[in-house]
């Protein structure tokens, strides 16, 4: 009995999975150095599954976090927007019309954290519930950075030499529908404590 199988290529036309993770291409301006201690994208069951897990030192985690949360603004910024002009309607020939200003703003910023770019930028071009859902999802994942670079800062605030960095882990599954989730946890190198994390649903 085959337990795993590769989907129907016809559920993912158009889709390009060569984007996903340390893949992208990397573009002008910051690039934070990542050590990289797990990497893999795989396919079952009709689903695609992309896990990175790797490791910032200090100065580096400050220029992710600082440009995630530019890049994470910026993409809820423009859902929010459209959402609000649009009366918060689905996606439709809106998706179709707009992607490539979707396209532009992940290439922008996508070497900030390559990882979560991928992820953002396969959400966008997939899924198909409102505009509005789209901005508070990355609203959602723009919490679990802030949480974690506040708890971060708490925790070495009076013994910077234990400033190490954090290791970070995001694991997101995308279905034939467009549905799936991405999961996110960042946990303190020195410490190995957990910072913050959640699950952001796309759609069910």
């Amino acid at each position: 009995m085959a337990y795993f199988a590769e989907p129907k290529k016809e559920y993912f036309k158009g889709i390009d999975f060569t984007s996903l993770g340390n893949k992208l291409i990397e573009t002008d301006g910051p690039n934070p150095i990542r050590k990289f201690l797990k990497q893999r994208t795989k396919a079952y069951f009709g689903a695609i599954e992309s896990v990175d897990q790797y490791q910032l030192d200090h100065a580096n985690w400050i220029d992710e976090y600082q440009g995630t949360m530019e890049f994470l603004g910026s993409m809820k910024e423009y859902f929010d927007s459209a959402g609000d002009n649009l009366g918060g309607a689905g996606y439709g020939t809106f998706a179709i019309d707009n992607l490539k200003t979707v396209k532009e703003i992940v290439e922008k910023f996508k070497n900030y954290n390559p990882s979560l770019a991928s992820a953002v930028g396969f959400i966008a071009g997939t899924v198909g519930t409102s505009l509005k859902m789209e901005g508070d999802r990355f609203g959602q994942i723009m919490d679990i950075y802030k949480n974690a670079e506040y708890r971060y800062d708490q925790l070495h605030k009076n013994s910077t030499e234990l400033n190490k960095g954090v290791t970070i882990n995001v694991n997101v599954v995308i279905g034939t529908n467009g549905g799936g989730y991405t999961n996110i946890m960042i946990y303190d190198i020195s410490t190995h404590r957990y910072l913050s994390g959640g699950k952001i649903v796309h759609r069910n």
